[in-house]
């Protein structure tokens, strides 16, 4: 990680400082560890894909050349406290065959996916100097999924006001600061609730509107941490964290449930952490 202080009048670099981020910065050395059982309804497609970015993501110690920076927040020690995840966006494509009746011959079709990956939650401190105060990983393992061809052709998939580019809607996080504490709010699988630090287990959350909603609160002075349920997805429409709005003290967050039979569910939450 690089961090370089710039002054802002006159675009002069002020301080540099650069650390290699390897698990010798964790409280644990262990790695992160999925059940390979736990990946619900995975096609073969997906489950090769999976396997080739786990092959890549072991060549740099458990951190992935795919992680990306999500936010950054100012403390008011001078210091900055960052938030990335483990991210991949891929395409993949699945066959079926039908068979022919009363003699017609059958018929192969295809379905082209966009799936989209959003991993390990890393949350890092650096001081007024740039150096790392304290380094945390919270297990998550998210995978959104939907069809976007069929045959040869693709198409862009219809959510009304909701705009596919700004996909993923229900994996990933939002964020907002609150006094001495940064939250976090994510969907994740019920059975992750206990889930805190590298090496424990982690099931795969793919069906969003059966997951629960989780709020972690760190604390910006320390890097410690706690998890609680914030709510459950299967009582409201299905929680969109990662599109949220901080305006003020709050967060606003969207909800959405697309029904088979009827007009899709639209819910709109305020959240104040104060």
């Amino acid at each position: 990680m690089l961090v370089q202080r710039i002054d802002a009048a006159n675009g002069n670099i002020i301080s540099t400082s650069e650390k290699e981020i390897n698990n010798a910065l964790l409280s644990t050395d262990e790695e992160n560890a999925v059940d390979e059982s736990d990946h619900e309804d995975e096609s073969r497609a997906e489950r090769k894909e999976r396997e080739n970015l786990d092959k890549i993501k072991d060549e740099g110690e458990g951190f992935s050349r795919y992680m990306q920076f999500r936010n950054i927040f100012y403390t008011p020690d001078q210091g900055l406290v960052i938030l990335a995840e483990k991210y991949h966006h891929y395409f993949y494509t699945t066959q079926s065959y039908s068979p022919g009746v009363n003699g017609m011959p059958g018929r192969w079709s295809s379905t082209t996916y966009s799936a989209f990956e959003c991993g390990d939650l890393m949350m890092c401190k650096t001081d007024a100097a740039g150096n790392i105060s304290w380094l945390q990983v919270l297990p998550k393992q998210q995978r959104e999924v939907i069809a976007v061809g069929r045959g040869s052709g693709f198409y862009a998939p219809s959510h009304g006001f909701f705009d596919a580019m700004n996909m993923p809607f229900y994996a990933g996080f939002g964020a907002i600061q609150s006094n001495n504490a940064i939250n976090v709010i994510f969907n994740d699988h019920s059975k992750n609730a206990d889930v805190l630090r590298p090496g424990q287990k982690v099931k795969t959350t793919s069906r969003f509107g059966k997951s629960d909603c989780f709020i972690l609160s760190i604390n910006q002075a320390t890097g410690k941490y706690t998890r609680n349920q914030f709510f459950s997805n299967t009582d409201v429409p299905t929680a969109m964290p990662r599109l949220g709005s901080v305006i003020g003290d709050d967060m606003y967050i969207v909800g959405k449930e697309d029904r088979v039979l009827g007009k899709t569910k639209i819910a709109i939450a305020r959240i104040n952490v104060n």
